[in-house]
């Protein structure tokens, strides 16, 4: 073996000490090496339950030895990196704040069906409709209540049947007023009242009561049959009025006819309308029932046979009529007239002859009781 000098030994000891030092160092990094998957997995599952304990999500957390990264929602960032810099061995956390990932809201529109509402009113029943006739000194009195329609068309009866001088018109015309079927038909039916002496009517509820006086029972059945189709029971309290003996009613019937005299001059010429001359004798023959109020009389309208037999007799009613209603203009009682119209069929002249049908053209009265 060779000798080595001082110096030479010198270099190879430290040639020897640097080689143990560089052997030293790699096997230290090789330990750390070997030492990092064990370090990382521990602060991971530390810095994870501490996250979870606190109710933070960790799914996001990553360590690369002992340095951490988080990525979480930027709401809870602050909070994370505060925990984790808390848990022994970490050494750095980098925490990445995400915002919250846009939600899409779809509103659906369900359509609930209104809640339904009953209500339960109590409405109070119309007024009844009720009606009064009365007669005092002349005069007839209306009241009661109807629609304003009923009372309308009731007092335009009224005035046509007495004369619109003597009816006073009292009804209440109430809107709210039920409307029963008489209430339209009783216009009609008071026409029947033209031949009845102070008459009265009342109707409430279902009955109506029928009073005055009249000249006889035929007439009494007439006006109970005018108003039946009111629909109404019938309290009957009518009177028949006794007539004159038979000399008297026999008397008073040729003063009547006397005052007539040639009754074809009643008439303007092919009309019912009173001529003025015949108003003249009209008005005596008034004066006349006047003072006789329980007298009875027919007005019996005649023609000649000229034209056809439906049109004589319509003529004949139509004079009757007249006749009748211008005596009670003129204060006669209704009761005590009576219009009828008997065509051609009662002639008593030849009506073959100017002279026969002049004759037969005629108004006659008959006093019930002279016969």
């Amino acid at each position: 073996m060779f000798d080595l000098s001082p110096a030479e030994r010198r270099n190879r000891t430290m040639v020897v000490v640097a080689g143990g030092l560089i052997a030293l160092g790699l096997l230290a990094v090789w330990t750390i090496i070997l030492r990092k998957g064990p370090i990382e997995d521990d602060l991971t599952a530390r810095t994870a339950a501490a996250l979870d304990a606190a109710g933070i999500d960790s799914a996001g957390l990553v360590f690369e030895g002992r340095d951490g990264r988080l990525t979480i929602g930027a709401p809870l960032a602050a909070s994370a990196e505060l925990i984790i810099r808390a848990v022994e061995g970490v050494r750095v956390i980098e925490v990445t704040p995400v915002a919250p990932p846009t939600t899409t809201t779809t509103t659906t529109t369900t359509t609930i069906p209104p809640t339904t509402t009953t209500t339960t009113t109590t409405t109070s029943a119309p007024p009844e409709a009720a009606f009064t006739l009365t007669s005092d000194a002349g005069g007839i009195t209306l009241s009661g209540r109807l629609t304003p329609s009923a009372a309308a068309a009731v007092a335009e009866a009224a005035a046509g049947v007495f004369g619109a001088e003597r009816v006073t018109d009292a009804i209440l015309a109430d809107p709210a007023t039920s409307g029963p079927a008489w209430a339209s038909r009783l216009p009609d039916a008071l026409a029947a009242l033209a031949y009845v002496a102070d008459p009265g009517i009342a109707i409430d509820g279902a009955t109506i009561t029928l009073a005055g006086d009249i000249a006889s029972e035929q007439r009494r059945l007439t006006l109970l049959a005018a108003f039946a189709p009111l629909g109404l029971e019938v309290a009957d309290g009518l009177s028949i009025a006794a007539p004159p003996d038979q000399g008297a009613a026999a008397a008073l019937e040729l003063a009547l006819n006397s005052a007539l005299g040639d009754s074809s001059i009643l008439f303007d010429t092919g009309s019912f309308v009173i001529s003025s001359e015949g108003g003249a004798k009209l008005d005596a023959i008034a004066a006349l029932l006047i003072e006789v109020p329980g007298a009875r009389v027919e007005i019996g309208g005649h023609t000649d046979s000229e034209g056809p037999a439906d049109g004589n007799l319509l003529l004949s009613r139509a004079r009757a009529d007249a006749v009748a209603a211008y005596l009670i203009a003129q204060g006669v009682d209704p009761v005590q007239v009576t219009a009828v119209g008997y065509g051609e069929d009662q002639p008593i002249a030849d009506n073959s002859t100017p002279e026969g049908r002049a004759a037969n053209r005629r108004i006659a009265f008959i006093v019930e009781g002279s016969t």
